[in-house]
């Protein structure tokens, strides 16, 4: 009772817009339309309960109507002589022990009956409509207002007559009338074209599902069959899907499918009543339905990238951030006297990278992001037409994704999160002790060399203060002399020497500490890739607040 009592409710909520609507809203035909719709909808929900199930046999002109009728029953209960008097015509076969359902056959479709007693088709209510290539116009609409009497439709046509336009045309015009979910196709007289090739039969069926679904049906049940084969003969051809069809067709129902039957075509013309009266809100609910499904794609696509954003950004911390935090660290003053001087000669023959350079190379590492956001733009992009985003509110949504966006957010976030992370006071480098250590051994040598210009050792004691002024004199009476010279080529050269040394450690200590402090930035390379994902997420929130107002924000 669920499913019904779903139904009466929805019936309810129809009739109150319908009342609801002012008068302007609609006109006198639409609303008369709606009316009479509604009331065949409460017919049909009482009818619910009622079994045997009615099917509709239609086709164009020659296409064996009455031999499929014929094989199904398994013996014959239609002949051409029934159709020839009645073209325009329904004309209905039923076993004597199948009662016809409330209501049925409707008065308004003109009709004849043909009782029989073919135990192939007891439980079957067989409706011959008129040949849709012959009725005529002012025929037409009461022949299609009859498919609303039928739980399941058979659609018959030939080799010869598949690409008819007059089939589609009236298809078209069915599905407003009866759910396609119900629909069998029937490719009769295979038999003609078996016999040329077994594929000449598969390439027919593949060509009439692709009319049928460039159509509107989506995923087609198509038979391919002989009728006439199935009626006269026990023995099927492997090619021939008669029998899939009649089990199909006949195979047992319990009451609840017959009732599911019903109710899906019951539903079928709510859905059409409906939606002409709400489509704004409908509209309004798909829209927002969408957008809430975008955090769902924004996940799928943030596990698929993960690993090509984690390859980049470590690459990124590599090449980019690494020299800036080379630099950094550089600046401060660490090294002094001869090791500053030779580790600015090596700097200087190194070449130095300069702000600019460091930029462009965020945007290199950036650019080979490109095919991930340009994948990123087009799965978004297809997301929502497939999902029939209106052209204004696609609008709308289309810098979330666009190529160019997802590349500067992601820049952004970049910047942000480096910013955060380097920061001086977390790059300090150097020792009190260092420097210190360097000004002794300076100092050292520097004695060592006023000591052995000026021969301490040949000074006489003559007190503290005679002995220092001794040792000046000597110092500065051989300074400019060969043996001076040559000292303090000596002295340079053993400062250059501890220079060296000094600055050797400095930058193995100083590439060291560059290399832990990248390594402890890779161990968070994903928690970057996380924080962009989430940014687009907060857009896609922020955006849908700006589409529905407050008093619409959950249209639902």
């Amino acid at each position: 009772m669920g499913a019904r009592l779903d139904l009466e409710k929805d019936i309810e909520k129809a009739e109150r817009l319908l009342e609801g609507l002012p008068s302007w809203a609609l006109d006198e035909r639409e609303r008369s339309e709606l009316e009479r719709g509604l009331q065949r909808v409460k017919g049909d929900l009482e009818k619910l309960s009622e079994q045997g199930l009615v099917i509709g046999i239609l086709g164009g002109t020659g296409v064996g109507k009455s031999t499929v009728m014929n094989a199904l029953a398994g013996e014959e209960i239609s002949r051409v002589s029934h159709r020839r008097p009645y073209t325009d015509r329904v004309i209905i076969y039923h076993h004597l022990n199948t009662p016809f359902p409330k209501g049925f056959p409707p008065g308004d479709v003109p009709s004849v009956v043909f009782s029989h007693e073919a135990q192939g088709a007891e439980r079957l209510i067989l409706c011959d409509l008129p040949d849709f290539d012959s009725i005529r116009e002012e025929h037409r609409d009461r022949v299609l207002s009859f498919l609303r009497n039928l739980d399941i439709l058979v659609w018959i046509t030939s080799p010869e007559k598949y690409a008819d336009q007059a089939f589609y045309d009236f298809l078209k015009e069915a599905v407003r009338y009866k759910s396609p979910e119900n629909y069998f196709f029937i490719l009769n007289k295979v038999d003609l074209i078996a016999s040329e090739d077994y594929r000449s039969i598969d390439a027919a069926v593949k060509t009439f599902e692709k009319y049928l679904s460039e159509r509107g049906i989506p995923r087609p049940v198509i038979f391919a069959v002989s009728a006439l084969e199935a009626f006269e003969s026990r023995e099927f051809s492997p090619w021939n899907q008669w029998e899939l069809f009649r089990r199909e067709v006949l195979r047992e129902r319990e009451l609840k499918e017959v009732r599911e039957i019903k109710k899906a075509n019951i539903h079928q013309e709510m859905s059409y009543l409906i939606e002409k009266l709400e489509l704004g809100k409908k509209q309004i609910e798909r829209v927002a339905l969408v957008i809430d499904e975008m955090n769902g794609l924004v996940e799928e696509l943030h596990d698929e990238s993960r690993e090509k954003f984690t390859k980049v950004i470590l690459q990124w911390l590599a090449l980019c951030v690494a020299p800036q935090v080379r630099e950094i660290m550089e600046a401060q003053p660490n090294l002094i006297g001869p090791a500053r001087l030779v580790h600015g000669v090596i700097s200087l023959m190194g070449g130095k990278r300069k702000t600019g350079d460091l930029k462009n190379c965020d945007e290199e590492i950036i650019s080979t992001l490109s095919p991930v956001f340009r994948r990123i733009e087009n799965r978004m992009m297809a997301f929502a037409v497939s999902r029939g985003i209106p052209p204004s509110v696609m609008a709308a949504l289309e810098d979330l994704w666009s190529e160019k966006n997802l590349a500067e957010m992601f820049g952004q976030s970049m910047n942000f999160w480096k910013e955060s992370s380097i920061r001086t006071d977390s790059l300090k480098m150097g020792s009190l002790f260092f420097r210190l250590y360097q000004r002794f051994v300076y100092l050292g040598l520097l004695l060592l060399f006023v000591a052995s210009v000026g021969e301490i050792w040949a000074v006489q004691d003559t007190g503290i203060t005679g002995r220092i002024m001794t040792l000046l004199v000597n110092f500065f009476s051989k300074m400019f002399s060969l043996d001076g010279l040559g000292a303090v080529l000596v002295f340079i050269i053993f400062e250059l020497m501890a220079g060296a040394y000094f600055c050797s450690r400095y930058r193995k200590s100083l590439q060291a500490r560059v290399e832990k402090f990248i390594e402890a930035l890779s161990e968070d390379a994903a928690a970057l890739c996380d924080e962009f994902f989430l940014a687009i997420r907060k857009m896609i929130e922020n955006k849908r607040r700006e589409i529905f107002p407050t008093s619409e924000r959950d249209p639902r």
